[in-house]
């Protein structure tokens, strides 16, 4: 069984490893599920934790952006990243025909594809 099942629901905490099964943070959940899946992807680095830290999401989303490449529609393991508002950026991640994200209040949940119409999706160059 993918190990994302099991980490709906756990509550956000900011740099969690939802590997450990107390919390999660969507970065390093978006990456512990491509690490899973044997996706191609960069090697995580700290600094986007410690940029979304400090609010800094434009120069988040720059990196992300130049590490990436848009695709025209969403498929398995793309990212895509969601405006939180006040709260900051989100980053979810295309499992099972939907979206597996982290909210601060809702903590790990996953939505179905179809009703994200105005989110992008990425994949790792």
């Amino acid at each position: 069984m993918p190990p994302w099942m099991q980490w709906i629901g756990l509550p956000h905490r900011f740099g969690a490893n939802p590997e450990d099964g107390e919390a999660a943070d969507c970065i390093v959940m978006v990456f512990s599920v491509l690490r899973w899946a044997g996706v191609h992807h960069p090697p995580f680095e700290q600094r986007w934790l410690d940029l979304a830290a400090q609010g800094r999401y434009p120069e988040l989303v720059e990196i992300w952006q130049s590490k990436t490449r848009l695709l025209p529609n969403p498929k398995t393991y793309s990212i895509t990243m969601l405006n939180h508002g006040d709260k900051g950026l989100g980053f979810g991640v295309v499992v099972d025909d939907g979206v597996l994200t982290v909210n601060h209040k809702r903590g790990v949940y996953w939505i179905p594809v179809e009703v994200t119409k105005n989110l992008s999706f990425y994949e790792f160059v």
